[in-house]
């Protein structure tokens, strides 16, 4: 669904940030990332985040939604990635 609307990259990499997100533990928490955001999205997001989310998960869903909306957010979440996401040896 998400190809015909236009959206599959930025579905991808915000469901990409959960998934690095639940490293190393499972659980989900905060990576730290932070970005410029246009004003106009930066309204928007904290209206979706106020209108479909619980508190306690508004800073992960933020963290998605900033990071979909970077032109580098590739490079960031494959360093990300490797950070926390280390397999133990």
């Amino acid at each position: 669904m998400t190809i015909p609307l236009g959206i599959a990259r930025q579905t991808f990499l915000h469901e990409a940030v959960h998934a690095i997100q639940s490293c190393p533990s499972g659980q989900l928490t905060p990576l730290g990332v932070s970005g410029p955001l246009n004003p106009v999205v930066e309204r928007e997001i904290s209206a979706i985040l106020l209108r479909n989310y619980h508190h306690t998960n508004r800073l992960l869903e933020r963290e998605a939604f900033l990071m979909q909306a970077q032109p580098d957010a590739v490079p960031r979440l494959q360093t990300l990635l490797k950070q926390r996401c280390r397999t133990p040896s």
